[in-house]
């Protein structure tokens, strides 16, 4: 888990510095952060205590490893999608 977290917070940061404006980074490595700790691990504690709590341990784990894979599945997919119907720059007869 360290070495996974580590790298997605690293992507996540870098991410975040090129897309907010010059002067709103801290701004939104603020935002980021706490919806990070408060949305996610909040919502996944709630839920997950309830789904344990009426299936089970096994089926938590088996629900969040379906749930896991999907997400892995869906991005794949978009990814290649989006590098196929990525429109390439014509070529004009100026270039060289």
């Amino acid at each position: 888990h360290g070495v996974t977290f580590a790298l997605m917070w690293v992507a996540v940061v870098e991410k975040s510095r090129q897309l907010t404006p010059k002067g709103w980074g801290t701004t939104f490595q603020s935002l980021l952060g706490g919806t990070y700790s408060m949305l996610g691990q909040g919502l996944g504690a709630a839920l997950g205590g309830l789904v344990m709590e009426k299936y089970g341990s096994v089926m938590l784990f088996r629900g969040c490893s379906i749930l896991v894979a999907a997400m892995f599945l869906a991005r794949a997919v978009t990814s290649v999608v989006i590098k196929c119907c990525r429109k390439k720059p014509s070529a004009s007869i100026n270039d060289n």
